[in-house]
């Protein structure tokens, strides 16, 4: 069985980083898994860059006329990120081309791929949930719930009027979902668009060779590490994000001190 793995890119975020991750573990446990994406920024060959520069120049113009749409169609939080699904650029074509017998999508938001393309995909498809966009609307975070609901009752914006083109071009469609997360799954099964679709519970890959359990004093001295103080990590972009925490994490460490 081939797995054809759709993304956005290989590298530089932690959607992309997730897929790799789970690519690479696929192929070492012996299956045939490759990757493909818009924009390839490692040097694995098994990641694929099927549409080349002409696919790129595609999307970047596409996402350039979006952005912009949905930036004066916001009504709610304009500034978060957005993806419409405008226009089919062929990833999906390639990945059948390629002898898929299932496709995993990943994160295809930031126009990777268009909503009617996600449709008309050929093999079973199984749907990893790096965020909520595949059952909201044009936002990738829906913080006022309006996915629960339909958006009805809302203002007419994008995120709306996305979520309707969804409902529309998605109607029969039902990939198998995994979700990271209980949380997520939670969301998926409240959601109008996929409350009743098929969803697992798996959390992301980590690679054991590199995230394993050691002696502590060992680790602190393999990465530089002082030996006295105690270490706490917290997210990358924490402070810039607030979905990211980074204010609670700060709230807490005051605490702590007294």
């Amino acid at each position: 069985m081939r797995i054809v793995h759709l993304s956005m890119t290989d590298a530089g975020g932690g959607a992309a980083v997730a897929a790799k991750r789970l690519q690479d573990a696929l192929r070492a446990a012996g299956a045939d898994s490759r990757m493909m994406v818009i924009r390839k920024l490692t040097d694995d060959p098994a990641v694929f860059e099927p549409l080349g520069w002409r696919g790129r120049a595609s999307v970047r113009a596409v996402r350039f006329y979006a952005k912009r749409r949905a930036r004066w169609g916001a009504r709610a939080d304009p500034t978060g990120m957005r993806s419409l699904g405008l226009v089919a650029h062929g990833l999906g074509r390639a990945a059948a081309a390629a002898g898929a017998d299932v496709i995993h999508l990943h994160w295809v938001g930031d126009e990777a791929m268009g909503l009617a393309e996600i449709a008309r995909l050929p093999r079973p498809v199984v749907w990893t949930l790096h965020d909520m966009w595949a059952f909201s609307g044009a936002e990738h975070f829906s913080d006022d719930g309006r996915h629960r609901s339909g958006y009805a009752g809302g203002p007419a914006d994008i995120d709306r009027r996305t979520w309707q083109r969804k409902a529309r071009l998605w109607r029969g469609f039902r990939p198998h979902f995994v979700a990271p997360s209980r949380w997520m799954a939670g969301e998926l099964a409240a959601s109008t668009l996929f409350g009743n679709a098929p969803c697992t519970v798996i959390p992301n890959t980590l690679d054991p060779a590199v995230f394993a359990p050691g002696p502590r004093d060992a680790a602190r001295a393999a990465l530089g590490l002082p030996a006295g103080p105690l270490i706490l990590f917290g997210a990358i972009g924490g402070a810039a994000d607030p979905r990211k925490g980074g204010d609670l994490l700060a709230d807490a460490l005051h605490r702590l001190a007294g």
